[in-house]
């Protein structure tokens, strides 16, 4: 029998170092640098819109639309409940609510508040921005909340017993991180 040996010569490829990215610094969320350039963009921003004559008309039209208490709430259903995220004068942060089916087709439903982001934000020294609640499949009990300290992408994730309307403390929880997260079952969850 003849053997064949091939030999394997690895040389490792010097490649070019990567050229250093000069926006970098834009990376940096909460950065000095960073928040003043975007004061900068949003001032040069304003300054054009604000040259066009009927602006200042379609931007109070606009916000009075947007915010109205007669604006047709949207909702998602889960387990006979339909759920909204609702902001006004009094919930800045805004709420996390619910109505029945029944309740929403009345002239002025019923809502429960499930989640008051106002009043987290009020507890602790984070301006919380309501990022979301998952729910375990068929049974819509427990749920995953996610909130973002100042808004931006990275956010924290609490169990909730939406039965209850509570945080649990023995319930699942994750730190600060940008995050995708689904229940997998009742006692463990993927986590990407």
């Amino acid at each position: 029998m003849k053997w064949s040996v091939i030999w394997l010569c690895l040389v490792p490829l010097m490649a070019a170092p990567a050229p250093e990215d000069p926006y970098l610094w834009l990376e940096e969320i909460d950065g000095a640098r960073a928040l003043e350039w975007v004061r900068q963009q949003n001032a040069a921003t304003a300054k054009r819109l604000n040259a066009y004559p009927d602006f200042e008309q379609l931007h109070r039209q606009a916000r009075a639309i947007l915010n109205a208490e007669s604006r047709i709430p949207r909702v998602h259903q889960e387990a006979g409940w339909l759920y909204n995220f609702w902001r006004d004068p009094d919930h800045p942060r805004g709420i996390y609510r619910r109505t029945t089916v029944q309740q929403f087709a009345s002239e002025e439903p019923d809502w429960e508040t499930v989640i008051d982001v106002d009043a987290l934000a009020a507890v602790g020294d984070d301006p919380w921005v309501f990022k979301g609640m998952r729910c375990l499949p068929k049974q819509y009990r427990r749920c995953l909340v996610f909130l973002s300290p100042g808004g931006g992408d990275a956010v924290i994730m609490r169990e909730f017993d939406a039965a209850t309307r509570s945080f649990l403390d023995d319930g699942f929880q994750l730190p600060k991180a940008k995050m995708r997260v689904s229940w997998r079952d009742r006692d463990s969850l993927f986590v990407a």
